[in-house]
């Protein structure tokens, strides 16, 4: 050790090694160390091959005998070995050779650290003081933790902090388990304190990165500055994990998003972010901007985030969510092209409300997809719908299916069939009832008449139209010596006009038919079914 010492140039770093020397065992020692190997030797084995020679009932009490011998040992060289390595007080014991004692049994490489002594019950807690002391040397700002660093641990606590970041007072009430991890990793940081029901949060940590920032001049700091400003002094000793986690809390803290090579970054597990993704404050829109735009975002799409408080954080996660949603109902883009040669063909109004909510959703999409983070909550705060919201979210959802309906050219064939029964004398009313029904369909909103619903139910009965004999029944033939006196049919859409027809009728049969022999009456009627 001295040789180690003296070799050493003066200027070299701090060496974190502790030598932990024990004093030598004497033969004493070594010979109940040898009985003991031997003890566990036959009882953990066959001790039938040892103890076959004793009779059956001696074979048990030997063996009873020699594990407790076993345990005395054992206990007697686990007692000398915590006083060899000085975790006990040796006084002179005669297990120990005096002549190969060692005064100091810790000899520390680093620096000024003196470890006198250590008392422990077991060479594991020895260990772990030795440990201890010697890390509170090296980083004696270093957080005391109960329990174990993980990636997930970290990962648990730091979303509870981001969720307490989202509370308007900075406070929250959290459950056992949760407070729990709280006071095990976040009240040693420094960032929360944890009562017996809530969780405030402590921002002194966060601002004293952010003056750092400040007193550097850096803007548009990186992972790597942040780092460097948790411990400047480099005495807290912070896994990685621990750093990435409080980066990101900073990150919400302060506002800031992150951004690689220029694009929106994602947040990997804790432990691995990389010192050269940079933290930028976007733009944030207003606070009624922002409710606005989250309550439409709802309605139009169902898009919903975790928090609602206005911050870089939640604003980056709802552009990405509505980017998302934007390319899922990309359809939506497409219909008004879909729709307007249908409504021309076959309804009145260019107008329409189905028409107008296909195209001010179509322009929206557009718009939004042009747009990053605050524009996307501008555009969804200020802009008109020109119908309703909720006519525009259900144009949204079902616009795949309707663009699809629309470019069906089988179905439109058969209603094109049904267009030119209009003059039949047996079909036309029904023809013209279809086809009325059809320009009201494709003229009201979808969320007032379902376009789907809708034209399925149109096509069902276009077939059975379609499906209707052609032909008149033509008129029986006329017995030899009688002749037609009159004969007269109508088409009638009121059943009043049919009832002053049927009127008529028999004021004619009173006049004309008087005198006939035989007389035919056949009345069809027809009623819309309910929608």
């Amino acid at each position: 050790m001295e040789r180690y010492r003296d070799s050493r140039p003066p200027d070299a770093p701090p060496n974190p090694t502790v030598v932990w020397l024990p004093t030598f065992f004497s033969h004493s020692l070594e010979r109940e160390l040898g009985e003991l190997v031997i003890l566990e030797h036959i009882l953990d084995g066959d001790a039938r091959k040892y103890l076959g020679h004793l009779r059956v009932e001696d074979q048990s009490t030997t063996r009873a005998d020699l594990a407790s011998l076993r345990a005395q040992k054992e206990a007697l060289v686990k007692r000398t070995l915590a006083q060899a390595y000085g975790l006990a007080m040796a006084n002179d014991s005669a297990f120990l050779d005096q002549s190969r004692s060692v005064d100091e049994h810790f000899i520390p490489l680093l620096g000024d650290l003196d470890i006198r002594a250590v008392l422990a019950g077991t060479m594991k807690d020895g260990f772990r003081q030795v440990v201890d002391t010697m890390l509170s040397k090296k980083y004696p700002h270093h957080p005391r933790f109960d329990g174990t660093v993980s990636a997930s641990r970290m990962e648990k606590v730091g979303a509870l902090v981001d969720k307490l970041l989202d509370e308007r007072d900075r406070r929250m009430n959290v459950e056992k388990g949760e407070r729990n991890d709280l006071r095990a990793y976040a009240d040693p940081l420094g960032i929360t304190e944890t009562g017996d029901v809530a969780v405030l949060l402590n921002e002194r940590p966060f601002k004293e990165i952010e003056q750092q920032r400040q007193q550097a001049g850096i803007d548009m700091p990186t992972v790597g500055n942040v780092r460097g400003w948790l411990d400047p002094q480099r005495t807290r000793g912070l896994p990685a994990e621990v750093q990435d986690v409080l980066i990101s809390l900073y990150a919400s803290w302060s506002g800031r998003t992150f951004r690689r090579d220029g694009k929106s970054y994602t947040l990997p597990r804790p432990g691995q972010l990389p010192d050269d993704v940079e933290l930028l404050r976007p733009e944030l829109p207003t606070q009624a901007e922002w409710t606005e735009a989250l309550n439409r975002a709802g309605e139009l799409f169902g898009v919903a985030i975790g928090g609602r408080s206005l911050g870089a954080r939640n604003l980056s996660a709802f552009a990405d969510k509505v980017k998302e949603k934007l390319r899922e109902v990309g359809d939506a883009a497409e219909l008004p092209a879909a729709l307007e040669p249908k409504i021309r063909d076959w309804a009145e109004p260019e107008d329409a409300p189905r028409l107008a909510t296909a195209r001010a959703s179509a322009a929206l999409l557009q718009q939004l997809s042009r747009g990053d983070g605050a524009s996307i909550v501008r555009d969804l705060a200020s802009f008109t719908p020109k119908t309703s919201i909720t006519a525009m979210g259900r144009n949204f959802t079902t616009a795949a299916a309707s663009k699809r309906l629309l470019q069906e050219d089988a179905r439109w064939i058969v209603l094109r069939q049904v267009k030119g029964l209009v003059g039949d004398a047996e079909r036309g009313e029904r023809a013209k009832l279809l086809l009325q029904d059809l320009a009201e369909l494709l003229i009201a909103d979808e969320v007032n008449k379902m376009l789907a619903d809708g034209l399925g139910d149109l096509t069902r009965r276009a077939d059975e139209l379609l499906r209707v004999p052609t032909g008149r029944p033509q008129p029986p033939k006329l017995p030899v010596g009688e002749e037609l006196v009159l004969e007269a049919s109508n088409d009638l859409t009121d059943a009043k006009a049919a009832a002053k027809v049927l009127r008529e009728l028999a004021e004619r049969i009173e006049a004309e038919g008087k005198d006939a022999s035989r007389v035919t009456i056949r009345i069809t009627a027809w009623k819309r079914r309910p929608e």
